[in-house]
């Protein structure tokens, strides 16, 4: 399966872009840390924000594509919005 095939999948439920959807939002580079192998707190983010926070944009690496699609779903079960941008 290719990458944009995975991500694909991942954000099956995606919401049309509209300029004002995301709301306030937070970045994330976890491909940055412990060579990608982290586990993102998606429902801690949530509760500690009191909701604040509606959108994440995720940095994807280009080794840690794979790990990314747990991330994406992660963050989609939790009621976010997810910006994934591949960081080549």
């Amino acid at each position: 399966m290719n990458f944009l095939k995975a991500l694909s999948l991942a954000m099956i439920q995606m919401l049309p872009v509209e300029a004002h959807f995301c709301g306030n939002g937070v970045n994330v580079a976890p491909s940055h840390y412990h060579n990608g192998n982290v586990n993102i707190d998606w429902a801690a983010m949530k509760s500690l924000s009191y909701g604040s926070i509606k959108c994440v944009r995720i940095l994807i690496a280009p080794e840690s594509v794979w790990q990314a699609v747990g991330w994406i779903e992660g963050a989609r079960k939790e009621g976010f919005h997810v910006i994934a941008a591949y960081d080549k």
